[in-house]
């Protein structure tokens, strides 16, 4: 469960029961904006502590962590792609990639880069490795968060809307090359998304209007159900 501050006093925007994802599994999150899909993958990332039970990663009770757990737990097990990147301007696409692996990695400089080049290969930007992200257009720089995620060998990958800043076509071009790096190397995978399109290529998607109880509340107050 998740509680905010609000004029009444505080209010909650997510209430899950239980939620289990199999290691190497694939899941879409259905829903549209103000479903709370944000706020959960914020929850299973450790970035946002639930105000009521547990969150379970890997074995690990994230939500009991101290904020410098969590930190050291992201960077070596969770690959995070959101709507804002959080990516460096004034940086090349391949150092923005590099970026996350300056407190974790045991690789070589040289096994470092090529690792990096070859990602932002595999999304399609062979040809702007060493280009400023401030000059890419918001899809290009989605496909550098993308490369970013995938660099440290995450066990679990959460991405926020992955067809926002791209054309369908190329949305289900890049959604389709980040599940089979993720087939290949048992990564799970987490996407949360409105698009029905996106959601097509998962075998299992939950609807967030099934699983946050508060959601579906509002839902039946509305429709009058």
């Amino acid at each position: 469960m998740r509680s905010v501050p609000s004029e009444q006093g505080v209010e909650t925007i997510l209430d899950i029961d239980t939620f289990t994802v199999k290691r190497a599994e694939q899941v879409c999150m259905m829903g549209p904006s103000g479903s709370g899909k944000t706020t959960f993958l914020h929850l299973l990332s450790g970035l946002t502590t639930p105000s009521k039970g547990t969150i379970q990663i890997l074995g690990k009770d994230i939500s009991a962590m101290s904020e410098g757990d969590k930190d050291q737990f992201r960077g070596e097990r969770i690959g995070i792609v959101f709507q804002d990147f959080d990516l460096f301007p004034y940086m090349s696409a391949r150092d923005n990639v590099l970026v996350q692996l300056l407190a974790t990695t045991s690789l070589k400089k040289r096994d470092a880069v090529h690792k990096a080049e070859a990602l932002l290969e595999k999304v399609g930007l062979e040809h702007r490795v060493h280009h400023k992200v401030s000059v890419l257009s918001r899809g290009q720089q989605q496909r550098v968060a993308i490369a970013r995620a995938l660099i440290h060998d995450p066990k679990l990958l959460l991405i926020d809307e992955p067809t926002s800043n791209l054309d369908v076509k190329t949305g289900l071009e890049i959604m389709k090359i980040i599940q089979a790096i993720c087939t290949e190397n048992q990564y799970t995978l987490v996407v949360v998304t409105h698009d029905p399109t996106i959601a097509n290529l998962f075998n299992r998607t939950v609807k967030m209007e099934d699983l946050n109880n508060i959601y579906q509340n509002t839902l039946q107050e509305v429709l009058g159900i």
